[in-house]
């Protein structure tokens, strides 16, 4: 199924350059897979998006054993400022809580990104922060979340 985009903002035109985003906890949590379990999962949803000119970036944002609790983290800064620089113009990660686990960073994040025309998908949710129905539902499945830190 193609990739839907129901924004008012930018949405990546041309290859759809994927940074693939991976974090584990700071201590073990049940149910979390561990990096290299998310960047596979990741990287099979990129490639089921290959025709919609999908492409994973080589480049690894791995935050392991980096709380959620913090928005400072050198993979996600890195990330960033790849978003920032053109490099990457979309965002993919296991579940929304990989990026953090607070409601309102994942908002100021998802703005940020959408500022730079990244949007970001998430592979366990099948999430989009492009369309309106998916911030609800990520409203609801951020706020049903289990505790981590």
């Amino acid at each position: 199924m193609a990739p839907r985009n129901t924004s008012s903002g930018p949405a990546p035109r041309g290859p759809v350059r994927c940074a693939i985003y991976t974090r584990t906890a700071t201590f073990p949590v049940a149910g979390v897979l561990s990096i290299e379990e998310q960047r596979s999962a990741c990287e099979r949803y990129v490639q089921a998006h290959q025709i919609f000119g999908w492409e994973a970036l080589p480049e690894r944002y791995d935050d392991a054993s980096q709380s959620g609790l913090m928005l400072r983290r050198p993979a996600l800064d890195a990330l960033i400022e790849d978003v920032k620089r053109g490099r990457a113009n979309a965002v993919v990660t296991h579940a929304l809580d990989r990026l953090t686990v607070l409601f309102m960073d994942l908002g100021f994040l998802a703005k940020l990104l959408r500022q730079h025309g990244a949007p970001i998908f998430t592979v366990l949710h099948d999430y989009q922060t492009e369309a309106y129905r998916q911030r609800i539902k990520a409203e609801l499945l951020h706020g049903m979340r289990h505790d981590e830190g």
